[in-house]
This record gives structure tokens, sequence and C-alpha cells, in this order.
């Protein structure tokens, strides 16, 4: 049966169905407001200060993110062979760090793999946020690339206390601490067949 008539739930008002915007995923098959409504709430939303502003805002981190992207690609294309270079004597004085540190091959924390420094070597080291607290909200190897290795940035990387594991067990791992232990719970319930167990403090 075709639809003449639409009642607008914004000024309950019975309108003629063209006065009305189609939507598809509406029972009715046209929008709920008027097109009189909606263009009238729309014009005086536009007109709010905090909108506008926020509006104006965003448009200029959007402009200053593009300009500084340019710039930075612009840079590394010019420069390319020094920056690889400098990522690289980065990525040395890291890694020998890391192996004073942890040894040249670590055990996965989780599965106790043996593990190797660098990708397509075998199964390598990936750093966890075991704890997920501190100022990585990203994962922690491009922290290594980026940053030259000094005392400020070894005291930055050694507050967070990271965890060693292989590729394999930190993809399981969920980001979010409390919902990992919730995840390793209801694992082990389901191998050893135990319902309502607890997870203790840390």
């Amino acid at each position: 049966m075709e639809i003449k008539e639409n009642k607008c739930t914004k000024c309950y008002e019975i309108k003629l169905i063209n006065q009305f915007y189609k939507r598809l995923d509406k029972p009715t098959g046209y929008a709920s407001w008027c097109i009189a409504c909606l263009k009238a709430y729309n014009r005086e939303y536009k007109q709010r200060k905090n909108v506008k502003l926020h509006k104006k805002q965003y448009n200029q981190t959007i402009r200053v993110k593009k300009i500084r992207r340019k710039s930075a690609l612009k840079y590394y294309y010019k420069n390319k062979i020094a920056v690889i270079e400098r990522h690289k004597k980065y990525h040395i004085a890291w890694v020998n760090y890391f192996k004073q540190k942890h040894g040249e091959n670590p055990k996965c924390e989780g599965c106790g793999a043996k593990l190797n420094w660098g990708k397509g070597n075998g199964k390598y080291v990936v750093f966890d946020h075991r704890h997920g607290k501190g100022a990585f909200k990203q994962s922690p190897m491009p922290f290594c690339w980026s940053h030259f290795f000094n005392d400020k940035n070894k005291a930055i990387w050694e507050k967070e206390d990271f965890g060693i594991v292989c590729q394999k067990c930190n993809s399981i791992l969920p980001t979010d601490v409390n919902d990992r232990k919730q995840y390793i719970l209801k694992l082990f319930e389901y191998v050893y067949g135990i319902n309502g167990l607890n997870v203790g403090g840390d």
C-alpha cells in the first residue's frame, strides 16, 4: 500500500509524504522529521557557538597535520639515504641495549619459546604492555626507531616495564589488562572444564 501522508515527530503535523526525506532504514521508508523541521534544526545547530568553534579547531588541526605530513615526506625524499642511515643507528643502539639487558635470545614470557632480535629470523621479540600503564599508547618499538638511545629515553623506556613475548602470544592477548585477565580466565575454565574461578589481585 502506497503511503501518501506521514506524521512528523518533531512538529506533530500530518503532512504529504513528499515533505519527508526518504529513509530506507525506517519502517515507513521515510524520515521521522519533515524536511522543514530538519532544515530548521540544522540551521540552529550550525549557529551554535561551540559547534562553530569546534569545527574551526578541527579544520585547523587537519590542515596542520596535512602540512606537517607534506613537509615530512618532502624532507624524507630529499634526504632518503641520510634518514635510513639515521634510523639504522637508532636501531643498532637500542638492540645492543636490549641484548645487554635481556640476552641474545630471550624466552617468550608466555610460551617459553626462544626468541631473536629482529624480524625475518624465526620467532622474534615483541614488547608487550604488560601492566597497561605509562606513556606508551601505541606499539613500543616505533619509539625506539624514532628516538636516540640516551639516558633520558632509556629512563622513559625502563619506566614502562614491558613484558617480552613472541608475536603469537602478543596477538592473542587483549590490549586492556582487565580484559586479558578475564580472557585468560575463560581459557583456563574452558581447557580444564572449571567454572566460577576468580582472578586474584596483581
